[in-house]
């Protein structure tokens, strides 16, 4: 599959004034704004992965981006306002798997599990799944950590919720 050349671009955002604007990689940077390029491809025939909007829907619709800023840098996220008709995958942009390890470093066991699943994935999947006042019961057939079992206690504690595990 070949990158799409007109969705490889720099796009450059003001922190303050919240402009956008976009050029070709590696053009000159605007005064007061910074550079979000798209992420380089070490190996194969393209130099860089493609953006999914265009510089048009980026112009048009830019109202509906998020620039955050994390330690490596600025990445550009597109809001979600269609949640109704939205898979639960698309919403969950907030939660990386690391967290899962430093969960469980947090309570020193991270050299007991491997892969250990997010403590908030977990949570937020039960939440959109079973209401509060519910009297179910979640089963986990792989309760390794027990991370499904702390996610229910905490929702639970938050929300006055009866589910059980």
């Amino acid at each position: 599959e070949k990158t799409r050349k007109n969705l490889v671009f720099d796009i450059f955002y003001n922190p303050k004034t919240m402009e956008v604007k976009t050029g070709p990689v590696d053009s000159e940077l605007h005064k007061g704004f910074i550079r979000i390029s798209p992420k380089k491809i070490s190996s194969g025939a393209n130099k860089y992965y493609a953006w999914r909007w265009s510089q048009d829907k980026i112009k048009n619709e830019k109202i509906d981006l998020d620039f955050i800023e994390t330690k490596t840098g600025w990445t550009v996220f597109t809001k979600r306002r269609d949640y109704d008709n939205t898979i639960l995958k698309d919403i969950i942009t907030n939660i990386a798997t690391v967290k899962g390890s430093n969960d469980l470093a947090k309570l020193n066991l991270e050299r007991f599990f491997d892969y250990p699943k997010p403590t908030d994935l977990v949570k937020l999947i039960t939440k959109v799944i079973i209401k509060s006042d519910s009297n179910d019961i979640i089963l986990d057939f792989f309760s390794g950590s027990s991370t499904t079992a702390h996610a229910v206690m905490q929702l639970n504690a938050e929300d006055g919720g009866n589910r059980k595990f």
